[in-house]
This record gives C-alpha cells, sequence and structure tokens, in this order.
C-alpha cells in the first residue's frame, strides 16, 4: 500500500515534528526507547534500548552488523561507538542517509559506518555478509513482513542474529478494532502489522531455527503516553496549517491524530511491543 517513496516522504515531512518533540538532534533516534525503573528521560530510554539490542544480539568488536531502517544512525553509531564494531545502516530517506554520515562523524566513528539508501526488503548485499541483523520500529514497514525475514535470512552467516524491536497487534482484532488501529498504522507510513504468533512463524518458515520473544509494552508506555501528550497540543496548529496550506501532506495532516491514537490503542491492547530474536 506505501511505496517506497510514501515511506521517505514520511520521514521527511513528519522531520519537524521529530526534531522539536523528540529531540532529534541531541539523542538521534525516531523509535519509544526503553524505560527502566530508574530511567529519567527519553534520551536515557534511548541509550537503554540501544544497549538491550547490543545485549540480545552479543555485538562485539569482531561483528559486522547491518542496521535496517537505520533513521539517522543513532543506533548504529551508538553501537559502533560503544563495541568498536563495523556496522553499515540502510534507509529510504536520501536526508537521513546524509545525516546518519554526519552522526557518525559526530561520535568518532565515521571510519566504521557506512550509509545506504536502500530497502531492506532487497538489498544489493552478498550472501552471509552480516553477523547481526537488527531491525529497530523499522520492520513494520515492510508490507509482507516475509520479505524482510528473507533477506535477513539471506544475507546473516550461519550463526548469525536478526533482532527486531517492534509492534506487533493483538489477536483476533475486530474490524472496529482493526480500523482503530489503522488510523494510527496508516498515518506512520504502514500498512498492518503482523501479531507476534505469526510473525515468529513467518521467521521460522523462512529458516530461522530459534526465535525468542518478550513483550516491552511496558517498557514503552511513557514513551506512547509522550507521543499522546504532544500530539494533543500540536493538534490545533497541525489543522490551521492544512487549512491555510493546500500542498499539505497527508501524513502532515494526520500525524498528530495517529500519535493519539497510537496510545489509546495500546490501552485498550489492540497492539503490543516486542523484541524478537533469531538465530539463523
Amino acid at each position: 500500500m506505501f511505496s517506497e517513496k510514501d515511506i521517505s516522504d514520511y520521514y521527511q515531512h513528519t522531520r519537524v515534528h521529530y526534531d522539536r518533540f523528540w529531540k532529534l538532534k541531541e539523542a538521534k533516534s525516531i523509535n519509544y526507547g526503553l524505560w527502566e525503573k530508574d530511567t529519567k528521560n527519553l534520551t536515557e530510554a534511548f541509550k537503554n534500548i540501544n544497549d538491550k539490542i547490543i545485549e540480545l544480539a552479543g555485538i562485539d568488536s569482531t561483528q559486522y552488523i547491518l542496521d535496517a531502517g537505520c533513521g539517522i544512525g543513532g543506533t548504529s553509531t551508538y553501537i559502533s561507538a560503544k563495541t568498536n564494531c563495523k556496522a553499515v545502516g540502510i534507509t529510504l530517506n536520501k536526508q537521513q542517509q546524509l545525516d546518519a554520515e554526519k552522526n557518525a562523524l559526530i561520535r568518532q566513528v565515521g571510519d566504521k559506518c557506512t550509509y545506504f539508501v536502500m530497502n531492506y526488503c532487497k538489498t544489493t548485499f552478498p550472501d552471509e555478509t552480516f553477523d547481526t541483523v537488527f531491525a529497530l520500529e523499522s520492520s513494520c514497514h515492510a508490507t509482507e513482513k516475509k520479505d524482510f525475514l528473507a533477506e535477513s535470512f539471506r544475507i546473516l552467516k550461519p550463526g548469525g542474529t536478526l533482532v527486531v524491536m517492534d509492534y506487533f497487534k493483538a489477536e483476533n482484532l475486530s474490524e472496529k478494532q482493526q480500523h482503530f488501529l489503522s488510523i494510527w498504522l496508516f498515518g506512520w507510513a504502514i500498512k498492518d502489522i503482523d501479531t507476534i504468533a505469526t510473525f515468529v512463524q513467518k521467521a521460522k518458515d523462512i529458516g530461522f531455527a530459534e526465535v525468542n520473544t518478550t513483550q516491552r509494552s511496558d517498557q514503552i508506555r511513557k514513551s506512547s503516553w509522550l507521543i499522546y501528550f504532544y500530539s494533543i497540543l500540536g493538534t490545533i496548529p497541525t489543522k490551521l496549517y492544512g487549512l491555510f496550506h493546500k500542498n499539505a501532506t497527508h501524513f502532515g495532516k494526520t500525524h498528530t491524530k495517529a500519535g493519539i491514537v497510537q496510545y489509546k490503542a495500546l490501552k485498550q491492547q489492540l497492539w503490543n511491543y516486542y523484541s524478537v530474536v533469531a538465530k539463523k
């Protein structure tokens, strides 16, 4: 439903929102983060989720890793700086690629991190290239998640690890519940999300030998509320902007509504947040 250009446009057209409310320039992260009991702010939550990926994948200096859907490179540059590993990041958005390259220089890992504009469902990397592939709230954009899983399996070395941190819908949603969920998803250029059981089965069908999941909804609930809060603040300005700017995009017009719905849908348990670790 959403083309590569649509997804790129979403991140381009909503960039101002992330800059203003999600500390994009400071934290370099476009995700929910993970809140622990002692987490004080969003910056710490972003650090937590980056550290969790390192832990789940067992990343060290010997590894070659792929950030599939890298955004502005916040996570891959952080991981490379902390572990001294080599990293590649891919995104559909040219501006994000350029920003990721700048952030690699800022974190002094420009010699270890490389970024490309590329679709993670059809990369140009040779078979068995990477030790780890991770997708931080990016696999959701794949129209068919199995395409992403199959490509990840192809480019992973034997024994390699896939780590996914993402949204998964509840089982057996009614038509009304699915429609409500879609208000959020369409506003974020996502066609649909799998249930965790469906995603795990697809991974196993592809050939992943071991797939483990952990629900982490409680660890992202505060970020979900913050998105809700900032979206309410932005509702009237967004409506006024759309009224007086006839060229306002779909994503610019619907971003605040999507932010409100994602929180309400989480409260209604229509979706949950999981980490998935799959071994090749």
